[in-house]
């Protein structure tokens, strides 16, 4: 059983309190960490603190986020084959955001800043529409997203060191991973390192140093060219 559930099922109000400086020696950290074997973990506790330094939500059978705290310095939620949605979630981020290896099919929830690495990697993602626009870094490999229509405008619009898209089936609308700009301040690229190994991306790899709408265009005609009509799309 884990600490959290004991808690949330514990009837004595200073129960959070007492375990917490004694576990975390006075940091505010939730973790809710279940086993594979055991599906009793259904749900959030519902007197989470509303602001933490950690937030971590690990193999339950939760469905929801609903109860989430709204700021948290690092969160954790991996690892919850239920869980197919954020909504709910976090939306204050200074750190981390990990949410890999879950059930996600959609990133609704996520917050639109993430001051550290957002991974979601390991999911049943279609596509990253609702990813953070701004984050240091974002790990989205293993999904089965054959699209990045919207990136660079509508999403991960500002990415300020690595962006790891390895392992994806991307068939069109890559064009915008010219768009994205890295954070005020680091203007040493155009955009951010960029992994990926889908095919196409080798031409598209080669703008990656330079900004403006003509090396925009420059790509795109040379991706047509190529036979790659669909990932010339913004």
């Amino acid at each position: 059983m884990s600490l959290l559930r004991s808690l949330a099922e514990s009837q004595d109000e200073n129960s959070w309190q007492k375990h917490r400086e004694w576990r975390y020696q006075k940091n505010l950290c939730f973790v809710l960490e279940g086993s594979t074997s055991e599906k009793s973990i259904i749900e959030l506790p519902y007197d989470i603190p509303n602001k933490l330094d950690q937030f971590t939500v690990k193999t339950t059978a939760i469905t929801s986020l609903k109860g989430a705290p709204e700021t948290s310095d690092s969160v954790e939620i991996v690892y919850n084959k239920k869980l197919r949605s954020l909504l709910g979630g976090p939306q204050h981020v200074i750190g981390s955001y990990h949410c890999y290896w879950n059930a996600l099919e959609t990133l609704q929830g996520a917050p639109e800043k993430v001051g550290g690495v957002f991974a979601c990697h390991n999911n049943k993602l279609t596509s990253f529409a609702h990813a953070p626009k701004d984050v240091l870094s974002f790990v989205g490999q293993k999904n089965p997203v054959k699209s990045l229509r919207g990136i660079g405008t509508d999403y991960l619009v500002r990415v300020d060191n690595m962006l790891e898209l390895l392992g994806l089936p991307i068939e069109s609308h890559a064009l915008g991973l010219l768009l994205i700009k890295r954070l005020p301040g680091n203007n040493s690229w155009a955009a951010p390192k960029i992994k990926a190994d889908f095919p196409g991306f080798e031409i598209i790899e080669k703008y990656l140093s330079s900004s403006g709408e003509d090396n925009l265009i420059d790509c795109q005609h040379e991706l047509i060219e190529a036979g790659f009509e669909k990932l010339a799309a913004l």
